[in-house]
């Protein structure tokens, strides 16, 4: 859990926020924004991971299905094959835990290869100016309190809500972060929605 060091709450609390506040804001909004607004790495070397994934799982499988078939084999491989069937026996197995390491393999397999095909085909933007954390800390900041007490959205670096969103992108912790560009980009969707 990310957490605000002292300082960064004692600031927060100097822009009139409460100790539950800050505490929700903890929980509520910072990982899930330094999630949604980490560099991202090139779509290349997401897809060199799904490639290596999927290769460990087919070399898996292929050399699981020849150490299955090797069961009555002479061989190292029909040696290797009775000992882990022993093992398995005395782990209070049924002697199948090949078989069913074997088939264990297809929904992970499928799954990688589903999650794959669902990248995008273009270098994808960061998230540096996405709104998402500064309306969690909105409606963090705002939930349950007197409409005369609210603290409005605002991008004048003068303002206690943009005060309080520096804080916690200070908190976030993330490179290349801009506060500023993501506060506008916030402000621009709720005009739009008013």
């Amino acid at each position: 859990m990310i957490r605000f060091t002292e300082d960064q709450k004692k600031r927060l609390k100097e822009l009139n926020m409460t100790d539950y506040q800050i505490s929700e804001i903890e929980k509520k909004v910072l990982i899930a924004s330094r999630f949604h607004i980490r560099e991202l790495p090139t779509l290349t070397d997401v897809r060199d991971e799904f490639d290596k994934l999927e290769r460990v799982l087919k070399d898996t499988q292929n050399t699981l299905s020849k150490l299955l078939r090797a069961d009555e084999d002479k061989s190292a491989k029909g040696e290797v094959h009775e000992r882990i069937i022993s093992a398995d026996f005395e782990m209070k197995g049924d002697g199948e835990l090949i078989e069913k390491t074997l088939f264990s393999l297809v929904p992970i397999t499928v799954a990688v290869r589903m999650a794959r095909k669902k990248l995008p085909t273009e270098q994808r933007r960061t998230n540096q100016a996405s709104p998402f954390p500064v309306q969690l800390i909105n409606e963090v900041i705002n939930w349950n309190i007197e409409s005369k007490l609210t603290i409005r959205p605002s991008s004048s670096s003068s303002s206690r809500f943009f005060k309080i969103v520096v804080i916690c992108y200070e908190a976030i912790n993330e490179k290349n972060q801009d506060p500023s560009r993501a506060v506008k980009a916030y402000i621009s969707i709720l005009k739009k929605q008013s």
